[in-house]
């Protein structure tokens, strides 16, 4: 003899087999930089989907709004002065993607003058 008890626990639990019982914390998005051995510096942008792009759950507007938002930032911290002539010392080495396309990850490398 089943206990209803054991049921209505086994019923209720079902839904959320396989699920986070919370959301992972949002990575932190914008410019950081390390200083290498050389005197190069690695520049590393995040940025993440728009809101619009994550609540459809659409891969191609989540790739393509994190792409971007990690590339306005790149070229906004590169014409901030601190970076000249980065058209020639400035190459980008990596693209990532995380969490599902809702982030973007860029690094690249500033050779020094």
């Amino acid at each position: 003899m089943r206990s209803p008890v054991r049921y209505l626990l086994i019923v209720c639990w079902l839904p959320f087999v396989g699920c986070p019982l919370f959301p992972p914390e949002p990575l932190p998005t914008g410019v950081q930089t390390r200083i290498l051995d050389d005197g190069s510096i690695e520049l590393i942008v995040t940025g993440r989907a728009s809101s619009n792009a994550i609540d459809k759950d659409s891969t191609a507007m989540k790739q393509t709004t994190s792409r971007e938002a990690a590339r306005l930032l790149l070229e906004a911290e590169l014409q901030s002065g601190r970076y000249p002539d980065h058209g020639k010392r400035f190459t980008v080495s990596t693209v990532e993607f995380e969490r599902e396309f809702e982030y973007c990850i860029m690094k690249g490398i500033y050779k020094k003058p």
